[in-house]
């Protein structure tokens, strides 16, 4: 592959992953280890899946129809839906998170309030972003994600004062 920039060519080899200088900024550092990792996840799932695509490209894209964006959202979602889980995955693997809310015999699961949290589950929230380098949303979405997280009506919360938002 090629990439021209004025007077300048470069060639690359297929697969190559450029990444932004931003990227490597120490203030967002852990937002940006999932935004590397949901890219990498993109290269990872195109090799396992290129046969598979392929032939379900050909099956259901036809060239002689007009498909409309929703149409075309579909796929596009699936597959950044398989990015975000899988560099979640890579990021935050079920095991460590369950040894770090493992508390004797059970696993203590954070609540979240309607969104908020209360003082000990937002310091474990935290503690497993630092941990994982990885955002306090990113940690919450994986919570949720493995069946890690309980819901509650925000009013179900007995003490005001002591609400942190997730």
């Amino acid at each position: 592959m090629q990439i021209s920039n004025s007077n300048e060519v470069l060639s690359v080899a297929e697969d190559t992953i450029f990444l932004d200088e931003m990227l490597l900024k120490a203030e967002r550092i852990n937002q940006n280890r999932f935004t590397i990792a949901h890219e990498c996840a993109h290269q990872i799932l195109a090799r396992i899946e290129e046969k598979r695509v392929e032939f379900n490209s050909r099956r259901y894209f036809n060239s002689s129809k007009k498909y409309n964006c929703h149409e075309l959202l579909k796929t596009e979602d699936w597959r950044e839906w398989q990015a975000n889980s899988l560099g979640a995955m890579l990021l935050m693997p079920k095991s460590t998170i369950l040894s770090h809310l493992n508390t004797g015999r059970k696993i203590s699961k954070p609540t979240s309030f309607g969104g908020y949290f209360n003082e000990p589950d937002y310091q474990k929230i935290t503690e497993l972003s630092k941990m994982l380098k990885v955002s306090k949303s990113a940690v919450i979405i994986r919570l949720k994600e493995i069946g890690c997280l309980k819901y509650k009506q925000e009013t179900e919360f007995f003490d005001p004062l002591n609400i942190m938002v997730g």
